[in-house]
């Protein structure tokens, strides 16, 4: 049977296959017939439609996309999984033990680590080692001073400790951003207010050697303490107590 689309409307002419090769119609082929002139009518061969659907993605593009629409406190070992279908997990698997993706720890101090793909893990270097870059870090230190381009990934990460206040952070108009913990915040900044009650001003310098502490932990107190009113910067890194 052959299909004629009359002059481009919703209007068909249905041929019987044998009046169709009457014709020299090809009854598997569909056919246009419209007018050209008021007296002339021209009947054309459909041209085969060429549309075609986009290949689906593979199975470990699936995954990597996934990966990376997903914060990563959604990344964490165990949690990620439950995002992936059973197909999408076997591969998942392979992948890591490829090295494509790899369970990242920011220190032993946690059980469970973030998935993270190895051209993350290339790509921010410096916060893997901002231990030896930056000398500072919170595992080892209990605070650290990162660059607004390391903020957002260390808050990720931090995510829970932060919404606890287990892990405090602000920032100074340089840029920096300062995280410390809570317990370090405790234990110095009592300190610090009770040597500016007695001795302000006093700079950045006079603070962390009077207090046997770095400058980076104390500078950072010092802005804590300013956020809550405590204390002022009258000019650069010199403070003042506030009575």
């Amino acid at each position: 049977m052959v299909k004629i689309v009359v002059d481009g409307k919703d209007i068909e002419l249905i041929l019987p296959d044998k009046k169709a090769r009457e014709l020299g119609l090809d009854p598997a082929k569909g056919y246009e017939f419209y007018r050209a002139k008021n007296d002339t009518w021209v009947l054309t061969q459909k041209e085969p439609s060429s549309t075609k659907s986009p290949p689906e993605k593979s199975l470990d593009e699936q995954i990597l996309k996934i990966l990376k629409i997903k914060t990563l406190s959604q990344r964490v070992e165990g949690k990620f999984e439950k995002f992936l279908n059973p197909e999408q997990l076997k591969v998942f698997r392979q992948m890591l033990e490829s090295g494509q993706i790899v369970l990242f720890k920011l220190s032993d101090k946690y059980s469970k680590g973030v998935y993270k793909t190895k051209k993350e893990i290339d790509a921010k270097k410096p916060i893997q080692n901002r231990e030896t870059e930056k000398k500072f870090s919170l595992s080892k230190h209990g605070f650290t001073v990162v660059q607004e381009s390391e903020a957002k990934s260390l808050s990720e990460e931090f995510e829970e400790k932060i919404k606890n206040k287990e892990l405090l952070g602000t920032r100074d108009f340089s840029g920096e951003y300062f995280v410390i913990t809570k317990e370090l915040f405790d234990k110095f900044n009592k300190k610090v207010l009770n040597l500016l009650e007695n001795n302000s001003p006093l700079n950045l310098e006079e603070l962390s050697k009077s207090l046997s502490a770095e400058k980076k932990l104390i500078k950072g107190i010092c802005l804590f303490l300013q956020e809550d009113g405590e204390i002022i910067e009258k000019t650069r890194e010199s403070y003042s107590f506030v009575g």
